[in-house]
């Protein structure tokens, strides 16, 4: 097999290296961000968000992540810039909706793990807190030992 051509296109190489690189840092950022949020949501007081926060969950975790691109780039139209980089050009109206239907998609993942981490405090470590001093800075979103049981970690969904 003759390789003599790889060179000529290695700048293409690492530039596509860097675009996912880029792409996988604002996907992780903004989807942590979106999943605490989340997770807070889902174990607030306020019903209507508890049902917002779940009904969004259920519906990101429920339908494949292709699908969720498909619709994002039918419905979600940027007037963005387009740049080039060589022969390549990287347009943002695509990025920009691909970046954040990606994250939609990790915040509804993230909030899952966060509310499971929240919900296996066993109640004997939060009275044990409580008796050292430690308290919840906010209640409505720290109440731990009100409704620990309330939502259970579903695991294998």
């Amino acid at each position: 097999m003759n390789f003599s051509f790889l060179p000529k296109y290695l700048p293409y190489f690492n530039y596509g290296a860097i675009v996912t690189v880029f792409i996988s840092i604002c996907v992780v950022f903004l989807g942590t961000i979106l999943g605490v949020v989340l997770a807070f949501g889902q174990r607030s007081k306020f019903k209507p968000l508890v049902w917002l926060a779940n009904l969004y969950v259920w519906i990101f975790r429920g339908t494949p992540m292709m699908v969720q691109i498909m619709i994002a780039f039918a419905l979600i139209h940027i007037n963005a810039p387009t740049f080039q980089v060589g022969i390549l050009g990287v347009d943002l109206s695509r990025l920009i909706p691909g970046i954040l239907i990606i994250s939609m998609n990790s915040g509804a993942y993230v909030s899952e793990t966060v509310r499971a981490g929240i919900n296996a405090v066993p109640k004997g470590q939060l009275e044990a807190a409580y008796s050292l001093g430690i308290r919840p800075k906010c209640d409505a979103l720290c109440d731990f030992a009100t409704s620990y049981q309330k939502y259970p970690a579903s695991v294998g969904e």
